[in-house]
């Protein structure tokens, strides 16, 4: 920041000549070079050549000449617009080339300007002339002029050699050309060697010559040499084809004439049919341009689609030859060497490679790599062999539709590579080869002495397979590691090239800085401080962003000291000075806070101590409640399991840091009484005006010990971040966002934030890295102008720029390799830490918890690992028992802490593991377990894997934030029906008194906050649901009061007043206003619903506490089922397609119509005996022996019909069973809609109550009919969604959805994410996809918690939890599946430790990620096989898929297992193993099956039903 002027004060103007010196406007036409800024846009000539001699492309200082076209002057910054002829820049070359004849911008930088804005086509002037053309100019001005056609026999070369030689410019060496006298005379100074030399090389090539001459290479073949290359015996020269006779008399003949002929066909059939059309103009033109030999060619031939198929038709080859010769005119130097005769020459991939490839990437690039080798090779007369490379494609393409993956069909091509690489494989090879001999020997060399490297310990006897493979000399001919142990070999390479030293440790040392929480947690320990400590840590920017436009302990300073203090904070703007009168007061008592600071481990060159200024505000965090703000968003590295790499793209890794972001955040004028500390100011060095007044010193920044201070930094950060604008346009996306409470975004980049941290990953092609690498993303220049905006001081020590290699996080991630690991100085600390504490004898709780907290961070990353740490916890909790402070280490512990550490080289997080495509699922019973393994998907997979992933797609209503609150909530019909509204639901409060309905919405948002009684929600609960859900934008409550005491069909209702269920509706008004007292920054809206039937005094009563009138709705037109209800709401309600209003009732009705097919909401098989009425009102489920009182509809039903109402021990209302209100099937069969069927017409999931109740009370009498009755007490999801829809729409400037939208919502198989396709599932048999195992995998692997492994299924607008104590099953009707079982007793947990450490060691070393979740028992497909009585191990192997035998086998042989592959699975469920005399065998979950010979089950010795299964469990590969 400048300092103002003195005022009064005259200063010399920055701009402006000294007396007598010329000015920058005579300097500028002089032709001196002068500063951009300084000439005025009047004195810019139009059509003057002008040399930028200063200036910025992308960063990287450039020079650039052309002439002036135009000026372009914007409020915002003035423009200038270059035709260029010449410049210094390769990437602006590059452009231009590509495009000539476009003009580029030359920005007129002022002083301030920081060259940040970057576009193709966009440059940076700094300085400027304007030169002439006798001797002003240089060479690189006229860099991209045309050059003018030397004469034939010149070399365009010679001018350069002559001057390089100091001769004169001599002829080419061209064949007919004898050199000249100048050739001559430059053959006299060479060298006596140098004519050795040439002797040597020209014998060599008689010899050659004459060995060509005896085989007869360069007589004519005759027609037995062609029958003899055409029998067969030499594919390769037959493929050889003469260019002539492949493109005689075509548009690529060799002879010009023949050329110029179907050229001219060409033309005449382009402008055939177009006679009548004629120019505006007395004449037309056409654009030429002259090829390379010397003949014009049409810049266009054609006009439409018509003509180009009728030119190919009758002048093949014309289309080839223009195109070829555009590739040639644009190419910046000639293709390869001397065309000869009239072919152009392969120049179809020096094309791509040049112009297009770096426009293009993905399977564009690929695309066009494959189709460019074609046509080179089709210029080579190579027809056979550019048949091949189209024809593997065209295979590559549908092996890769039928679900191969991408690594294994690219092997199918015989196109070209990616990558570009002047390292030959064997080179490469070789280098590898000797790099990891060289590891291998360092790590040997690091053995103890005399410790046996291999073998016996003398060298003799050695391992008969370490001699395979190897010849003459002990030499080895293969790899040097056998191929399964290669990846364990690599990582543990990896972790020795770290130079981790294990230094020794101090605990004295180590617990000055830090100590142990009341969570067992490390943290910084408090020191006393200074204002040295201190000042060298603060920014200049204190208070920059006021949050209201944004959103009694120590204090550790000695008394000598605090003055200087004092004066410092108040200097720098941290504090400010306040009177004790103002300070808040509880009581009579001030509330006082703490001070001190902590150690940052950093140190001023005088040797002081840097210390973080932490304000402890342990008093005022007492009164203060925690605020939810964005804590939530937080991310962390466990979620990161999903990212996934192809292997031909890297990761780049662009990050910003905020220094001291919280100083720089100014609070509220009146927070200020709450943050004053617990010293008092002397009043020598107060002002003048506060002296005599007992004053202390109060903070004007937000602290980072106050309760709330994460909460708002990650808000404010993530406030900035979304603001920041690239051209009018917002530069980050919400759904690209990585973040805690949102599912996995596959969008690229993504971005994230972590408090001061901001950082963007980015997946780019590894053929262009090079050129993005260490340039500046557009977000983060977007970013940094916010920055600005606001004076936020960045760190630029720490700020990285797409790179492959930087830490973040904790993290140290490398882009190349697809990995992930802790930072190296974390690892070298606690392995130091570990080693010292197994060294010793005793041991503290504090040092046990300081090393395992280290090592649990560490797990984070590869979570197997926490299965080799168990004893340790229970000997940190036996210090709770003992007063011992000390406790003497025991062997089980040290062992376990040993064992982590040689494991450390496996603790990484591997972005390029392939997710396998089989899932496994297995159960238990009392008897025996099966497993199952997915041997392909069925048609509901396949609908279930065209849903789509978070960040595939814009979601533009996903930054509205609602809150919803559903009082006398029942099943959740409101939370469901804001689903269908594709808003992002912050919190979700459920008031509802049955334990079954409340147990039902648990199942499906876990989420929810519950409660019991709408009477005992009070003012406090209220406010904290304010607090939790800060973030809300919008509050939306419904109610739906019961209707028992006002319903028409009760024969002794009571009324709204009188009866004590439904006088509860008086609730709602006030439940709102305490809502809307607490949520005063968004809105709140009301819905709520009740019976028709309600006589008029009833319904006023209600219409004056809710202050609106009902209107009335029957969903009987929307769907197949009536429920004629009132509706009270809070907004206003518009006409639309589909919805009409008719106000001529005592009640104002809405009709909403729309068509629901019959088939979609029924089972396969039946139908409706009307087919064009739809179902009565569903009713609560009341079994019963005898009728209730004055039953509806008894007087309308016939006699047959009352007997089946009394068999069903009235069960429903007599109407309900009538003839005409039932299903029918083929048979003449009646029935009443099944609980599935009356969910989905109500438009619920199916079986979406199945949850009301514990796994074992579903088999008992009355479950359905409690799901029965939770549905009759149920709102219509369409309706209340078509309201909703009116409401949110006006929210987001959108248009309201018609009925029939709402009712597509609904329709299973349209939901846009695969969540939404997995929650509502078909009834009947869903159409068949084109998915494949492959797909559905990844997809599912992107459901994955904040655990980074289980897969939690949940809506798409459900924030994501930790725990789901109601986990939502996945569907079982994804897979087929093969299954097989045996028998077995049953084992305790204890004897299965040994067998689950062994399976936790294989899945470490067999580089292998598990992703479980959860299958419920009555869709389990294992669940039968595991109750078989009579299966034993088959003998058969005809019987069996051969993987199924090998798998048994392998468990009855007790794990000896002796290799396994690193490959990702995808599995789901848990794992529990059994070991029983004889032999082991598979309790639970357990291991998947892989083999190199054959890819996936296929068979089975026994099937389920309907040959549709789920997989779930734990799969781990093997081969035995």
């Amino acid at each position: 920041m400048l300092r103002p002027a003195a005022r009064g004060v005259l200063r010399r103007p920055v701009h402006g000549p000294l007396d007598g010196a010329p000015g920058p406007r005579e300097l500028w036409k002089e032709g001196s070079e002068v500063a951009v800024h300084e000439i005025g846009v009047e004195d810019m000539e139009i059509g003057s050549f002008i040399a930028f001699t200063d200036a910025s492309y992308y960063g990287a200082k450039m020079k650039v000449a052309g002439t002036l076209k135009g000026v372009d002057v914007q409020s915002e910054a003035i423009h200038y617009h270059l035709n260029v002829t010449g410049t210094t820049s390769e990437g602006l070359l590059k452009y231009q080339s590509g495009r000539p004849g476009t003009t580029i911008r030359i920005h007129r930088c002022p002083t301030t300007c920081t060259g940040e804005r970057i576009a193709e086509d966009l440059v940076h002037g700094l300085r400027m002339q304007r030169p002439s053309r006798l001797g002003g100019e240089e060479g690189w001005m006229r860099s991209l002029e045309a050059v003018d056609p030397v004469e034939p026999g010149m070399d365009e070369l010679g001018a350069l050699r002559a001057r390089d030689a100091g001769l004169a410019p001599v002829r080419g060496d061209h064949p007919d050309d004898g050199g000249g006298k100048a050739a001559e005379d430059k053959g006299k100074h060479r060298s006596p060697s140098r004519k050795k030399e040439k002797k040597k090389e020209k014998k060599r090539s008689r010899g050659r010559s004459s060995k060509k001459k005896k085989k007869g290479k360069h007589r004519s073949p005759s027609p037995k040499d062609k029958e003899d290359k055409l029998d067969g015996r030499q594919p390769r020269l037959a493929s050889m084809k003469d260019y002539d006779n492949l493109f005689a008399g075509t548009g690529l003949d060799r002879r010009e004439k023949v050329r110029r002929r179907v050229l001219h066909r060409a033309k005449k059939a382009a402008k055939r049919k177009t006679k009548d059309k004629s120019s505006s103009g007395s004449g037309s033109s056409s654009s030429k341009e002259t090829s390379d030999f010397g003949e014009e060619v049409e810049d266009t031939l054609l006009e439409g689609e018509t003509k180009i198929q009728r030119v190919a038709q009758r002048a093949p080859g014309a289309l080839a030859w223009q195109a070829l010769t555009k590739m040639r005119a644009n190419l910046l130097q000639e293709a390869g060497a001397e065309q000869k005769g009239g072919s152009l020459g392969p120049v179809a991939m020096l094309y791509m490679r040049q112009h297009v490839q770096r426009r293009a990437t993905g399977p564009a690039a690929r695309e066009l790599l494959t189709l460019a080798m074609a046509a080179d090779m089709m210029l080579k007369a190579r027809p056979a062999k550019a048949l091949d490379v189209l024809l593997q494609r065209m295979k590559a393409v549908e092996a890769g539709l039928m679900g191969s993956h991408w690594s294994v069909t690219q092997r199918l091509e015989v196109g070209p590579g990616d990558l570009l690489s002047m390292t030959g494989q064997e080179e490469l090879v070789s280098a590898q080869r000797a790099a990891h001999t060289e590891a291998r020997t360092r790590m040997l060399a690091s053995y103890p002495e005399g410790r046996a490297r291999s073998g016996k310990a003398d060298g003799k006897g050695k391992d008969k397979g370490r001699d395979k493979g190897k010849g003459k000399g002990g030499k080895e001919k293969g790899k040097t590691h056998p191929k399964e142990d290669q990846g364990l070999y690599i990582e543990v390479e990896r972790f020795c090239e770290l130079g981790l030293k294990s230094v020794g440790v101090d605990w004295t040392t180590v617990f000055a800085v830090r100590g142990i929480d009341y969570k067992g947690e490390e943290v910084k320990v408090a020191k006393w401080v200074t204002w040295a400590n201190i000042g060298p840590a603060l920014p200049k920017e204190i208070g920059a962003v006021p949050l209201e436009e944004v959103t009694q302990p120590k204090v550790m300073v000695e008394d000598a000291a605090w003055g200087e203090m004092r004066a410092g904070l108040v200097k720098s703007g941290v504090c400010c000075y306040l009177e004790e009168s103002e300070v808040f007061h509880i009581g009579s008592t001030p509330l006082l806070n703490g001070l001190f600071g902590v150690s940052k481990e950093e140190w001023t060159p005088e040797n002081v101590e840097i210390c973080r200024l932490i304000m402890n505000l342990v008093p005022l965090n007492e009164l203060c409640e925690p605020l939810g703000g964005d804590v939530d968003t937080l991310p962390s590295w466990g979620m990161m399991n999903p990212y996934f790499l192809q292997p031909n793209e890297n990761l780049l890794i662009s990050s910003e840091d905020v220094k001291c972001f919280f100083y720089t955040m100014q609070v509220p004028r009146c927070w200020t009484k709450f943050l004053t500390f617990n010293q008092v100011v002397p009043d020598h060095v107060l002002p003048p005006e506060l002296q005599g007044h007992t004053t202390y010193l109060a903070s004007r920044v937000l602290p980072m010990g106050c309760l709330n201070s994460v909460s708002i930094a990650q808000h404010v950060h993530r406030n900035l971040v979304r603001w920041s604008t690239v051209e009018g346009r917002a530069a980050h996306v919400d759904e690209a966002e990585l973040r805690k409470d949102r599912s996995f975004t596959v969008a690229n980049p993504c971005w994230r934030v972590y408090l001061d941290n901001y950082d963007v990953l980015e997946k780019v092609e590894a053929t262009g890295m090079v050129e993005v690498e260490g340039t500046v993303p557009g977000g983060i220049l977007a970013l940094r102008q916010e920055y600005e905006r606001w004076e936020i001081p960045r760190n630029e020590k720490k700020a990285v720029e797409r790179s492959s290699r930087c830490e973040l996080q904790g993290a140290t991630v490398d882009g190349l390799r697809g990995v992930a690991i802790p930072k190296e100085a974390k690892q070298e600390k606690y392995f130091s830490l570990a080693i010292t504490l197994v060294q010793q004898r005793k041991v503290s709780q504090r040092q046990m918890q300081v090393v395992c907290g280290g090592l649990v961070y560490f797990s984070m990353f590869r979570r197997p690992m926490l299965g080799t740490l168990n004893a340790v916890w229970r000997f940190i909790e036996s210090f709770n028992n003992v007063e011992a402070r000390y406790q003497v280490l025991p062997r089980e512990c040290k062992l376990e802490l040993i064992r982590y550490l040689c494991l450390m080289p496996l603790v990484r997080m591997d972005f390029r593991t392939e997710v396998h495509p089989m899932v496994t699922c297995s159960d238990a019973s009392l008897s025996g377990g099966g497993v199952c393994c997915s041997s392909g998907l069925t048609s509901v997979g396949t609908m279930a894997v065209e849903g789509g992933l978070r960040g595939e797609r814009p979601q533009p209503l996903d930054s509205l934030q609602v809150v919803v609150i559903g009082l006398f909530d029942g099943i959740g019909a409101l939370r469901v029906a804001t689903e269908l509204q594709g808003v992002s639901v912050l919190g979700y409060v459920s008031v509802e008194k049955e334990a079954a309905a409340r147990r039902v919405v648990e199942s499906h948002y876990p989420g929810v906050l519950h409660y019991d009684d709408v009477a005992a929600v009070q003012d406090e609960d209220v406010r904290g649901w304010s607090l939790k859900f800060s973030e809300g934008a919008l509050v939306l409550i419904g109610a739906g009061p019961p209707c028992q005491g006002v319903s028409g069909l009760n024969a002794d209702r009571k009324g709204a007043l009188r009866d004590a269920r439904s006088c509860l509706y008086v609730h709602v008004s006030r439940i709102t206003q305490l809502v809307k007292g607490h949520f005063r920054w968004c809105q709140v809206h009301t819905l709520m619903e009740s019976v028709s039937s309600m006589d008029q005094a009833d319904r006023d009563h209600m219409s004056r506490d809710f202050g609106a009138q009902p209107v009335h709705i029957d969903a009987g037109n929307l769907s197949w089922c009536h429920r004629p209800r009132l509706y009270w709401c809070t907004w206003e309600l518009v006409e639309g397609e589909g919805a009409t209003l008719d106000t001529s009732q005592s009640v104002t009705v809405w009709w909403l119509v729309a068509r629901q097919e019959l088939s979609e909401v029924v089972e396969a098989g039946w139908d409706k005996v009307v087919p064009t009425a739809s179902f009565p009102t569903f009713t609560t489920s009341r079994p019963s022996s005898t009728p209730g009182r004055k039953p509806a509809g008894l007087r309308e039903c016939a006699a047959h019909e009352l007997k089946r109402w009394s068999n069903d021990l009235h069960r429903f209302p007599p109407y309900q069973y009538m003839d005409r209100h039932r299903l029918v099937n083929r048979q003449g069969e009646l029935r009443v809609p099944t609980v599935a069927e009356r969910e989905v017409m109500l438009g619920f999931p199916a079986h979406y109550t199945a949850g009301c109740c514990s796994k074992g009370d579903r088999k008992k009498e009355g479950y359905l009919d409690r799901r029965l009755t939770l549905l009759g007490n149920s709102s219509s999801v369409p309706v209340v969604g078509w309201l909703l829809s009116q409401l949110i729409s006006r929210l987001v400037g959108g248009t309201p959805m018609t009925p029939q939208e709402v009712v597509d919502k609904i329709r299973p198989g349209t939901a846009e994410s695969i969540q939404g396709r997995l929650v509502r599932l078909p009834l009947r048999r869903a159409q068949p996809g084109a998915g494949s195992e492959q797909e559905l995998a990844f997809k599912l692997c992107n459901m994955v918690s904040v655990k980074g492994e289980d897969i939690l299924l949940t809506t798409p607008s459900t924030q994501l939890v930790k725990f789901h104590r109601l986990r939502a099953t996945i569907p079982a009707k994804l897979w087929r599946c093969v299954v097989t079982g045996w028998k077995w007793r049953r084992t305790s947990s204890r004897r299965l430790r040994a067998t689950m450490s062994r399976i936790n060691a294989l899945v470490l070393c067999s580089n292998a990620q598990f992703f479980w979740a959860y299958v419920s028992t009555d869709t389990n497909p294992a669940d039968k096989p595991s109750r078989w009585e009579n299966l034993h191990l088959p003998t058969d192997r005809r019987r069996l898929d051969p993987l199924v035998c090998d798998y048994l086998e392998h468990l009855w042989s007790g794990w000896r297992v002796t290799r396994w592959p690193a490959y990702r699975t995808f599995s789901l469920d848990c794992v529990t193993i059994c070991r029983q005399p004889g032999g082991s065998c598979v309790h639970g979950s357990t291991m998947k099956y892989q083999a190199e010979r054959r890819p996936c089950l296929s068979m089975s010795c026994r099937r389920w039903p309907d040959g549709q299964f789920l997989i779930t469990t734990m799969p781990l590969h093997f081969h035995c």
